[in-house]
């Protein structure tokens, strides 16, 4: 009489471990990658709104006050005639 086994080998969980490892690397490539693109994305997005910010002041105050975005090495500022008005890093 010959009995069936129920289960799996070894190769066969070896060869499992080994496919759900490549696709959790993956994974997480892929995910640093997004993490970059959005960090990106929101500095933009707030230097964008940095020059809105600025052509409301110019547009409200009706001085005729220049407001200038500085963009020196990792620092964004807002500022008009020597007064900073808002500062992103």
């Amino acid at each position: 009489m010959i009995r069936k086994r129920s289960g799996f080998t070894l190769i066969e969980l070896v060869v499992v471990f080994a496919v759900v490892s490549v696709v959790t690397i993956i994974g997480v490539i892929d995910l640093s990658r997004l993490q970059r693109i959005f960090k990106l994305r929101s500095a933009a997005d707030e230097i964008k709104s940095h020059i809105q910010y600025g052509r409301e002041l110019a547009v409200a105050n009706k001085n005729g006050a220049a407001y200038n975005v500085n963009l020196s090495g990792s620092v964004v500022k807002l500022s008009a005639d020597g007064a900073e008005f808002s500062r992103y890093q």
